[in-house]
């Protein structure tokens, strides 16, 4: 009958895609990183139970770098479209402990310094998720692959305190795999979903830094060591966040402000819930405490009154003008609330290019809420952004509420 012979037909008789086809279309599918390095492992013809039903398929294992994964792959031999696809990669969950963000905020201590004995109240035990199974510190969104002589634990457990270097592989895999997490759970799966590669002390300054070239991060180990402070982790991780929705974010001063102000207000929001009301406007009170003489002792604070363009520094310095951005989206923060102000300014950045301004990036922030709500917060977004003098002020004349005295003509001041 010819319904048997359809059922003896083989897999190679079905066969329309090609297999150079399967491969190609495999790794697509897979969704890696423009710059991952994809290899084939196995691409053969077989039959694939799909619902129910044996389907001709390719059957492809891509092994990808970015992220690190390996996809088995069913795809129709007929028409192309993926039948099913899976990440058989091995991972387990492992057991750590961190600062959650750093002994100052979990004590609510400023008087701490970097010789100080702290104790065990000041640690988090956390679950370090997705671990590969060879006993380091790899998984889908942080690797330590560039730290020397790093740590390997087959059991998975890395309950260390901050007199083992290893105590910060951990803080740097938990704190960036966490808020990469949250990040996805905000709706972006788009935004640095891969492995970033970190080095936890490649500086001996206290200094740390995010490289466009290799994709990494660095931390120093200048006073206390800087990857110590989940604050600072995540500034660095914010500048990894927009050289990926942004390629060479930055070309220019105020670009670069805005990225500096962009990785403070990261670093703040994602703990500002969990500190004392004093600490909430700051960032990298453990960092701080070796150089700071502010009460309470901080890297830089979020609620600066500098307005634009009068308080820019003069040559500019990214680090100062940034608090007149970080500034405005904490306003931002505290008028709209958290979720819905970190979503917008993680679109925000979509809408951006390298050498963006001020003004431009807030009428981004304006074009992303009419995309994600319809409009509805355009006047409280203005209003703060017109009050910083970054957007002209339409009912005076869109004249900018930081215009320098000196640089309003002497003709149309009367005294």
């Amino acid at each position: 009958m010819k319904s048997e012979e359809k059922r003896k037909t083989t897999a190679a008789e079905a066969k329309e895609l090609s297999a150079e086809d399967a491969k190609q279309q495999a790794i697509a599918a897979t969704g890696s990183a423009s710059d991952s390095s994809n290899e084939i492992l196995v691409n053969e013809l077989v039959y694939f139970p799909y619902n129910g039903v044996p389907t001709s398929a390719w059957k492809v294992i891509v092994k990808t770098s970015r992220p690190r994964a390996e996809w088995k792959i069913y795809l129709d031999s007929n028409t192309g479209s993926v039948l099913e696809k899976i990440n058989i990669l091995k991972s387990s969950d492992g057991q750590g402990k961190v600062f959650d963000p750093n002994p100052v905020v979990a004590l609510n201590d400023t008087h701490l310094e970097d010789n100080s004995q702290i104790p065990t109240a000041a640690y988090s035990e956390v679950t370090l998720r997705d671990l590969q199974d060879s006993g380091t510190l790899d998984g889908p969104f942080v690797s330590t692959s560039r730290t020397q002589n790093r740590i390997k634990r087959t059991n998975l457990q890395f309950l260390f305190t901050r007199q083992d270097r290893a105590f910060k592989e951990v803080m740097v895999y938990y704190h960036i795999d966490r808020v990469q997490r949250y990040i996805q759970g905000l709706g972006f799966n788009n935004v640095l979903n891969h492995p970033i590669e970190v080095n936890i002390d490649g500086r001996a300054d206290d200094n740390s830094d995010y490289s466009p070239t290799t994709k990494s991060l660095t931390f120093g180990t200048g006073g206390v060591d800087d990857a110590e402070d989940a604050e600072i982790i995540l500034h660095e991780y914010g500048h990894a966040i927009q050289d990926n929705q942004v390629p060479g974010f930055g070309d220019e001063a105020e670009t670069k402000a805005m990225g500096e102000g962009f990785g403070d207000f990261l670093a703040a929001t994602c703990f500002a819930d969990i500190k004392p009301r004093d600490l909430r406007p700051t960032i990298g009170n453990w960092d701080a405490v070796s150089y700071s003489g502010d009460e309470p002792p901080c890297l830089r604070r979020l609620d600066s009154t500098k307005k634009y363009p009068k308080d820019l520094s003069s040559p500019p310095e990214e680090h100062n003008d940034g608090e007149i951005w970080s500034a405005c989206l904490w306003e931002l923060r505290a008028a709209l609330g958290r979720k819905m102000t970190e979503q917008l300014v993680i679109a925000h950045h979509f809408l951006l290019n390298r050498t963006a301004k001020f003004e431009d990036a807030a009428n981004a922030l304006i074009t992303a809420d009419k995309n994600l709500n319809q409009g509805r917060e355009e006047s409280v977004i203005q209003d703060i952004f017109v009050r910083r003098g970054i957007i002209p002020n339409p009912s005076r004349k869109n004249m900018r509420a930081g215009v320098p005295f000196d640089d309003v003509s002497s003709s149309s001041v009367r005294v």
